[in-house]
């Protein structure tokens, strides 16, 4: 099976039931005083489907539903101090104002009767970030505002779409 064939099968398998945080790390430098006008800070973002990818039988079936996907997305963002490279990889604490790290967790129910198979997990997994991007905006935006380091709007979640030629319909999102 193709990617675009085992994601349209996995697409017409799963349900989304849930999203939840299931860890987050907050942390912000003490010797950033809220208010100061930082004339060039930096962000730097981070998204990681991890692949962690849970399928949960359910004993016995409830509902006619026998399994439960959990898909683990870790992201994390780094507001950099006055003059630290954005491109930098490694950069210390002290050269931070704050640092928000968090994973949620996206539930699906499989609505087919089969256990969902490792290529259909993999060809869905961008799927999972999609579907946290919201959650993870909203998280970052209250936890900014919270910490009192310059506020972060996390852009709206770019869709890249391959058309499908037998189909001529949108089968990938990125």
């Amino acid at each position: 099976m193709s990617k675009s064939e085992l994601l349209k099968a996995a697409q017409k398998s799963f349900a989304i039931q849930d999203v939840y945080l299931c860890d987050a790390n907050v942390w912000a430098n003490r010797t950033y005083e809220p208010g100061t006008l930082v004339p060039s800070s930096s962000v730097q973002f981070k998204i990681s489907p991890t692949n962690d990818c849970q399928v949960v039988e359910m004993q016995p079936p409830q509902n006619g539903i026998r399994y439960l996907v959990r898909d683990f997305v870790g992201t994390g963002l780094r507001i950099l101090g006055a003059g630290v490279d954005p491109q930098e990889t490694n950069v210390t604490r002290d050269k931070l104002i704050a640092d928000i790290e968090a994973t949620f967790v996206v539930r699906y129910v499989v609505v087919a009767q089969d256990e969902p198979t490792s290529p259909m997990l993999e060809a869905f997994n961008d799927n999972a970030v999609h579907h946290i991007w919201p959650y993870w905006r909203e998280f970052l935006q209250a936890t900014t505002m919270r910490l009192r380091v310059p506020p972060v709007v996390l852009p709206m979640r770019v869709v890249e779409q391959a058309v499908d030629a037998g189909q001529g319909a949108a089968t990938a999102a990125k």
